[in-house]
C-alpha cells in the first residue's frame, strides 16, 4: 500500500476526498492511486512536474508519485513560463503532467482521473543528480532572482504532518483546502495532516473559491464556499483572514462547524487574530519555512502575538537573536551540497522566546539601518499598520534614510484621509525612529503573478523596491502624500 495511505486510520468506506460531484471513499482512493502509479511507472523520468489546478486529480497524482517512488515537482500557478522552465530544467523533470493542453511540447500520454483530463508531455531537459531520498522538490519564491529548489524526503513531509495532526488535535477533521495544492503548506498541512487524522479533504478549484490566479477577485464566492461546505479546519494567509473579519463585521456569520483556522505565510497582527476570535472565527497563528517541510511552530492557545511552541519533532535555539532549528529537515537545495541532518539550520528569522513560545520580530536580512543608525525590523510597523482589516498590504522602506516610508494597498472603499488618520494613530504607538512618515497608495494589489509576493503572500522587498523606485524616491523628495 501507499506509504502515506497505510498510516491513515480510515475504514474502506470512509470518505477521504470530496468535491461538488464526487465523494471518494478510502478504498476508491487506494485503487485510483495505484492505477495512476501504474501509468507513471511507464514514464522514464524519475522527476515528474505537475501543472494543475486544485482537484481530486491533483491529490491522486501526488499520492501516486509516492507509490511509484518518483519525485514530484509541483509548479505553482503563479510561476511565469520562464520560472516553470527554470524549475523543470533545474530538477531534471523530463515529464510534465498538466490538466490543460499545452503548446510546444510532445504529448506522449493522456488519461482521466475523476473527471479531470491529464495530459502527459515530454520535456527536453537533461537528468540531474538529486539529493539521496528526494521525494518532492518545492521552489521557494526567493526575494530576488530565480526561485530556489528545496529537496524534501517523504519522511520529512510525513513527520511534519504527524506533528500537526497531534498539535491541532481535531479528530476526523473536515478540511476545506483554500490555498493552491502546489504550495507546500497546503500540500502537507492541508492534505497529508487531515488524512493522517482520519479526516476528509474538501477539494475546490481556485475559481470556485473566488480566485483569479492567486488573487481573491470574488470574496462572495469565497464566503459562499465556506458557508456551503461547513468545514471544521482551513489554512489561510493573513489577507484571507482579513476578508473573513471584514465580512463578519458587515454581517457574515462564520459557520459553527469551524474549529481551527490556521493562519500563516506572513506575520499576523495580534489585533486581527483577536477580532477574528470575537467573530467566532477560530484563527490560530503559525510559522514555518520550506526547508523545514512547511511548518515549524503553531500557536493553539491564546493568540498573544506569538507563533506558539516549536512542533514536537524539532529542536530550537536562538543565536544572536536568530532562530535556529534542528530535526528532520530538508535534504539540501538543488545544485548545492547536501544538508547534514544533525546540524542546526539558521532560519533567518529574528525571534524572542517567552517561556516555550516563539515571538517573531522580523527577518535578519530585512533589517533596516536608518541614516540615524537605528536598526528597525520593517515587520514591526507593517504589522501595526495592518491591524486595520481594510489595509491589506503594507511594505516599509527606509534603508540609510532619516525616516520610514510605506507602500500601501487598501480596499477601494477606504479614502486617503482614512489611511492618513490610521497611520497617524499607529505612529502614536511607535517610537520616533519607527514611525512611517510618508506613504503612497497602490491602485491594484501586489501578487505572486507580478513577482512582488511569494506564494504565501510575503513581500519580495528587493523586487518591490525596484518596481516602485521612482515613487519611493519621490517620498523622500517631497512632503506630498500621494
Amino acid at each position: 500500500m501507499n506509504d502515506l495511505l497505510k498510516l491513515c486510520p480510515h475504514q474502506p468506506l470512509d470518505i477521504a476526498l470530496l468535491n461538488d460531484d464526487k465523494s471518494v471513499t478510502f478504498s476508491e482512493l487506494e485503487l485510483i492511486t495505484q492505477y495512476v502509479a501504474d501509468q507513471i511507472d511507464g514514464y522514464e523520468s524519475n522527476v515528474i512536474a505537475s501543472l494543475m489546478d486544485n482537484s481530486l486529480a491533483w491529490v491522486v497524482f501526488d499520492l501516486a508519485l509516492i507509490s511509484s517512488k518518483k519525485v514530484h515537482l509541483p509548479l505553482p500557478p503563479f510561476f511565469t513560463d520562464e520560472q516553470r522552465n527554470y524549475a523543470s530544467k533545474s530538477a531534471g523533470a523530463q515529464i510534465l503532467v498538466s490538466d490543460v493542453p499545452l503548446d510546444g511540447l510532445d504529448l506522449i500520454d493522456q488519461f482521466n482521473v475523476f473527471g479531470s483530463e491529464l495530459f502527459v508531455y515530454k520535456q527536453d531537459v537533461e537528468q540531474v543528480n538529486l539529493h539521496v531520498g528526494t521525494q518532492k522538490i518545492t521552489f521557494t519564491s526567493g526575494s530576488t532572482g530565480q526561485p530556489k529548489g528545496v529537496c524534501l524526503s517523504l519522511e520529512n513531509q510525513l513527520t511534519v504532518a504527524k506533528s500537526l495532526k497531534e498539535k491541532i488535535a481535531v479528530p476526523w477533521p473536515k478540511h476545506l483546502s483554500v490555498l493552491p495544492f502546489s504550495v507546500l503548506l497546503e500540500n502537507v498541512a492541508g492534505i497529508y495532516a487531515p488524512l493522517l487524522a482520519g479526516g476528509k479533504v474538501i477539494v475546490s478549484s481556485l475559481t470556485q473559491l473566488g480566485f483569479s490566479g492567486t488573487s481573491l477577485s470574488d470574496p462572495t464566492a469565497f464566503l459562499t464556499r465556506i458557508g456551503t461546505t461547513n468545514p471544521e479546519t482551513m489554512i489561510l494567509v493573513p489577507e484571507l483572514l482579513k476578508v473573513l473579519v471584514l465580512s463578519a463585521s458587515a454581517g457574515w456569520t462564520a459557520p459553527a462547524s469551524l474549529s481551527f483556522v490556521a493562519v500563516g505565510g506572513a506575520q499576523v497582527p495580534k489585533t486581527l487574530l483577536e477580532t477574528a476570535q470575537a467573530f467566532n472565527i477560530p484563527a490560530f497563528q503559525g510559522y514555518g519555512l520550506s526547508e523545514a517541510g512547511s511548518v515549524v511552530a503553531l500557536n493553539v492557545g491564546t493568540q498573544d502575538g506569538s507563533v506558539g511552541e516549536i512542533l514536537s519533532h524539532l529542536e530550537a535555539k536562538i543565536v544572536d537573536g536568530e532562530l535556529c532549528v534542528k530535526g528532520p529537515l530538508f535534504l539540501g537545495y538543488l545544485g548545492q551540497p547536501s544538508f547534514n541532518q544533525g546540524e542546526w539550520l539558521a532560519t533567518g528569522d529574528l525571534v524572542e522566546m517567552d517561556e516555550e513560545r516563539v515571538i517573531i520580530s522580523g527577518r535578519s536580512k530585512n533589517l533596516i539601518i536608518s541614516s540615524l543608525g537605528r536598526n528597525i525590523s520593517p515587520e514591526w510597523p507593517e504589522s501595526a499598520l495592518q491591524s486595520a482589516p481594510w489595509l491589506l498590504q503594507c511594505v516599509v522602506f527606509g534603508e540609510a534614510q532619516p525616516f520610514l516610508v510605506a507602500v500601501i494597498y487598501a480596499l477601494p472603499t477606504i479614502t486617503n484621509e482614512q489611511i492618513e488618520k490610521h497611520v497617524e494613530q499607529i505612529n502614536l504607538q511607535l517610537p520616533a525612529y519607527a514611525k512611517v512618515n510618508r506613504w503612497f497608495r497602490l491602485n491594484t494589489p501586489m501578487s505572486p503573478e507580478s513577482g512582488l509576493l511569494t506564494a504565501n503572500g510575503r513581500p519580495k522587498r528587493d523586487a518591490i523596491a525596484l518596481h516602485f523606485q521612482d515613487e519611493i524616491a519621490e517620498l523622500y523628495q517631497t512632503s506630498r502624500i500621494a
